[in-house]
């Protein structure tokens, strides 16, 4: 059996062909064909589906998609980075206790185009996530996530902004298909951040973490009754999972807009600085004079310690709370960064370890869409057959005196 995995990421569209043997058989790649361009995706998902016997879809963290009366999409489409997708979290905040995530990102989306838009507003007839959407347009079916959107929260958003059930569709919850594309089974699996957890290798690997790399370098854990964290919300498939998501990822955007020509920043250091506030990340960089080497050392090298370091100090966070932790594992872009892999392994003293699939989203589709059809008896059976080691990384160096410094510098701003 062959299961072919869409994922509409933060940066790009994606299309693996995944065997029951967890190899990839085939991978197409491109930026282009982000939101609104999704329909001319249909033909290239025939030609793959042909080798396929089940299909599964995810993509980046919630994402709006609204449609007119005549199912075009309208814009502007508010990405789970736009800080207009926080807008009505305290609002929302005063009607629910906790609300979530997807409930926040949907009101506030909904209620910026009320305010801004409200002739548009007005036309919305059909709502989606992302992977709903492309759901949609591969099977027709108009459904939305039950999991992510508890009934209490879409209650109130419906309520609160006057609006009518049949414009969310039909609720869904992962474990069967919606519809079918050319015969074959669709399935809308978790956003990306939890569908890397099933596919990082954490099912495989006891008293390990998951580093799933790429634009937010989310770091993952699977809970235990000892641990002192609670799980996020919901509990998938049955398993606690609890992940921190500090975008150091955007230190590499952040380095190619500051860098000189040569490159270079000569004895000084990059220290982070996080807060969250209505469920988005505010980031602060700053340079700071504190002799890092003997020689110089280039802005990218301290990129990477700083992002090293920042997984450090999660790490540390997760085994102060009970966690005893001996493997790391990475995945997403970062992961084919040699130099970073090792620096990690340094600063956190693991054993990291990389996956032969570094596209954790799809091979975790693949972990869920196989256990469901009934080729593994679990998630655990489905990920220890599915997941392969590429490579592994041993501490080599001793960059104490180094983390010190920096969490001294960053405990100072």
């Amino acid at each position: 059996m062959n299961v072919l995995v869409i994922d509409i990421g933060t940066t790009n569209f994606k299309i693996y062909v995944i065997d029951e043997n967890g190899y990839p058989l085939s991978i197409f790649k491109s930026r282009e064909l982000a939101y609104d361009k999704l329909k001319s995706s249909i033909e290239l998902i025939k030609n793959f589906s042909s080798s396929a016997q089940a299909i599964a879809v995810t993509g980046q963290s919630f994402v709006p998609i609204f449609l007119d009366k005549d199912e075009k999409i309208i814009k502007p489409i508010i990405s789970y980075l736009d800080e207009r997708s926080a807008i009505g979290y305290n609002d929302l905040k005063r009607k629910i206790k906790k609300p979530g995530y997807v409930a926040t990102k949907l009101y506030s989306s909904l209620l910026w185009f009320k305010q801004n838009k409200p002739k548009t507003f007005k036309s919305i007839m059909k709502v989606f996530d992302i992977k709903e959407y492309m759901g949609f347009l591969l099977t027709g079916k108009h459904v939305y996530d039950s999991i992510e959107l508890s009934d209490l929260e879409k209650r109130a958003i419906l309520r609160e902004l006057e609006l009518n059930e049949e414009i969310l569709g039909e609720p869904h919850d992962y474990t069967k298909p919606i519809g079918e594309f050319e015969g074959k089974p669709v399935y809308v699996m978790p956003s990306d951040t939890r569908t890397e957890l099933f596919g990082s290798g954490l099912l495989s690997y006891e008293n390990s973490a998951a580093d799933i790399g790429g634009t937010t370098e989310v770091l993952g854990l699977l809970l235990k009754p000892s641990y002192d964290l609670e799980p996020i919300q919901p509990i998938l498939f049955n398993l606690p999972f609890y992940f921190e998501s500090p975008p150091i990822g955007y230190l590499y955007d952040w380095m190619h807009k500051i860098k000189n020509c040569n490159n270079s920043l000569t004895a000084e250091m990059i220290v982070c600085k996080f807060k969250r506030s209505k469920q988005l990340w505010k980031i602060r960089f700053n340079i700071v004079k504190a002799e890092l080497f003997a020689t110089e050392s280039l802005l990218e090298d301290k990129i990477l310690l700083t992002i090293a370091a920042e997984v450090s100090i999660f790490l540390k966070k997760f085994e102060s709370k009970g966690a005893s932790l001996k493997k790391l594992l990475v995945s997403g872009g970062s992961s084919v960064n040699q130099s970073l892999n090792q620096l990690k392994s340094d600063l956190t003293q693991k054993e990291v370890l990389v996956p032969l699939v570094k596209d954790t989203t799809a091979l975790g589709s693949a972990v869920l869409l196989f256990t469901l059809n009934g080729k593994y008896n679990d998630l655990f059976d489905a990920s220890q057959n599915l997941f392969k080691v590429k490579e592994r990384y041993q501490p080599k160096n001793n960059y104490d005196s180094f983390f010190k410094k920096y969490v001294y510098l960053k405990n100072r701003f």
